[in-house]
C-alpha cells in the first residue's frame, strides 16, 4: 500500500542484515537443488520454484519457495503440498522439534499460498541455522486462518480504493500513539518505522 501512493520507505544499509540475507538465499537455492535432485530419482515431483502468484480477489500477491508432488504414504498418489523454507536459530528450532509446531506466525505466509495456489495442504521446511539438521512440519488448511486473511485483506483493498490508510489494529501498540517495543505484533511488523513516521505525519 506505501509503495501504492509513492511514499519512500526506510533502506537499512547494514553488513549483519546484508549477511543474513545471504545466508537465507543460500540455504533456498539448496534446498530447491535438493528438491530438484529427488526429482530427478522420482521421489517427488517439482512443480514450480520461487513462481509468483496472485491472489486477484484478495489483491494479494507473493512468490512460494517450491510447489511439490509428493506421493501419498497410505496409497503412493501425488499429493500436491507448496513449501516456504524457513532458517531457525537454535532455540526455535529446538521448539519446532519437539513440538513440530510453527514459530513467528510463519503458517499466515503459507495460507496465502495456499489460498492463492486452491491448496489443502503446505509444510513449513526448518532448517538449524547452527548445524543445518531439518525439520518439516505439515500444515493442513485452516478455514479460521483462510477467513482472517481475507478479513485483513479487505481492509487493504478498501484502503486502496478510498485512498484512505486503515485505523491501527488494536491488538497492535500502535493504536495507542505510543507503541510499545515490547508489543511482538509492533516489533516483527516491516513497516513499523514507515508506520510510525506516516502517523506522525497526520495520515
Amino acid at each position: 500500500m506505501l509503495t501504492f501512493w509513492g511514499h519512500r520507505g526506510e533502506e537499512v544499509d547494514d553488513p549483519g542484515l546484508k549477511a543474513i540475507f545471504d545466508d537465507g538465499n543460500w540455504r533456498h537455492l539448496r534446498w530447491h537443488l535438493i528438491f530438484r535432485r529427488m526429482d530427478r530419482m522420482g521421489l517427488l515431483k517439482v512443480v514450480a520454484i520461487e513462481h509468483r502468484v496472485i491472489n486477484r480477489a484478495w489483491w494479494q500477491g507473493g512468490t512460494p519457495d517450491d510447489v511439490l508432488d509428493i506421493p501419498n504414504r497410505h496409497d503412493g498418489t501425488m499429493v500436491r503440498v507448496v513449501v516456504d523454507i524457513k532458517g531457525a536459530n537454535q532455540d526455535k528450532f529446538k521448539y519446532v522439534q519437539q513440538t513440530n509446531q510453527p514459530v513467528d506466525g510463519h503458517e499466515w505466509q503459507l495460507h496465502s499460498y495456499m489460498r492463492a495456489l486452491r491448496l489443502g495442504r503446505g509444510i513449513l521446511w526448518y532448517e538449524n541455522k547452527n548445524n543445518q539438521e531439518y525439520q518439516e512440519v505439515p500444515v493442513p488448511r485452516d478455514r479460521a486462518i483462510i477467513t482472517e486473511l481475507k478479513r485483513r485483506s479487505m481492509i487493504m483493498r478498501q484502503a486502496r480504493m478510498t485512498e484512505v490508510l486503515p485505523e491501527h489494529d488494536v491488538r497492535c501498540s500502535m493504536h495507542t500513539g505510543t507503541p510499545d517495543p515490547r508489543d511482538m505484533i509492533f516489533k516483527r511488523c516491516r513497516q513499523r518505522f514507515n508506520c510510525m513516521r506516516l502517523t506522525k505525519e497526520g495520515y
